[in-house]
């Protein structure tokens, strides 16, 4: 599977280096999805790591289809994690996206696609030290974006997405919600 999405994303990406309308990137943060790991500190503070969160990057082109439409694809990071003295925990994934963009007007638009993430992985080292695989997920987006101008944006993204580990034992919710910032160029 990774390698047909391999060959799918760079040929998508020599037809879009030809009919690119614009490039994009972007930096999220989100919220959401079951908990994986938590974390007590010494000083007694906690901090949690879900499915769903907290921090992504993403790059990509839009290719108008009219006038009033684009389609959107993205390559992607997204992770979450917690760091202290004696160990860290960490979970990440890559995003591929496929969106079709409605504008509603000069400023505002709405998108809906699928989503696949690769390699999801709760990784720990020092004292939380292993590592949980999890199998490529697809899950939906739906997105709203706001042009700040020529070449900023912000938006909202909703992702349902569900991860199963690699031996099947364990299924994690890993919705979210997400505040995006961006710039086209």
């Amino acid at each position: 599977m990774k390698k047909y999405c391999l060959f799918l994303c760079l040929g998508l990406g020599l037809i879009t280096n030809v009919y690119a309308n614009d490039w994009f990137v972007e930096a999220g943060l989100h919220d959401g999805g079951d908990k994986l790991a938590g974390v007590t500190f010494t000083n007694g503070s906690s901090s949690s790591i879900y499915a769903g969160g907290l921090i992504s990057f993403r790059t990509g082109v839009n290719l108008d289809m009219t006038t009033n439409s684009q389609l959107r694809f993205a390559f992607g990071y997204k992770f979450d994690d917690i760091t202290a003295s004696n160990g860290s925990v960490t979970f990440d994934r890559k995003t591929l996206d496929a969106s079709l963009f409605y504008w509603l007007n000069s400023v505002w638009s709405l998108g809906i696609g699928v989503t696949q993430h690769l390699s999801p992985a709760l990784s720990g080292s020092g004292v939380v030290a292993g590592r949980v695989a999890f199998k490529d997920a697809t899950g939906m987006i739906v997105e709203a974006d706001y042009q700040l101008s020529s070449g900023m944006y912000w938006g909202v993204q909703l992702t349902s997405i569900d991860y199963e580990t690699v031996s099947g034992t364990t299924k994690v919710n890993g919705d979210s919600a997400g505040i995006l910032f961006g710039w086209r160029f």
